[in-house]
């Protein structure tokens, strides 16, 4: 288990690393798409579900433009949303 300074030294490393990525690159660059869903799921770990929730809304409307029904990448990141859903629910959070 990664503990609470670990995880906010991640995220802040993602969200340079993102930052870079969002100036630099096209909005359907696969490193950018991978990064965005990386750095959500960190949101999760930390439990800022509104967060990791827009994030990961972005990506699957980007994937679902750019990749297959059956990409691996597409379907994880449309089964990281869901579970972003449900943490929602359970934790009573609204968009």
């Amino acid at each position: 288990m990664i503990c609470s300074s670990e995880l906010d030294s991640v995220i802040r490393s993602f969200t340079e690393a993102y930052q870079w990525r969002k100036e630099h690159l096209v909005e359907d660059d696969h490193s950018r798409l991978a990064l965005e869903h990386a750095l959500a799921s960190a949101y999760l770990g930390d439990r800022r579900i509104k967060e990791a929730i827009r994030m990961l809304e972005h990506v699957v409307a980007v994937e679902k433009k750019t990749l297959a029904e059956d990409d691996d990448s597409r379907l994880a990141s449309e089964r990281t949303l869901t579970y972003a859903l449900q943490m929602a629910n359970q934790d009573g959070v609204y968009r």
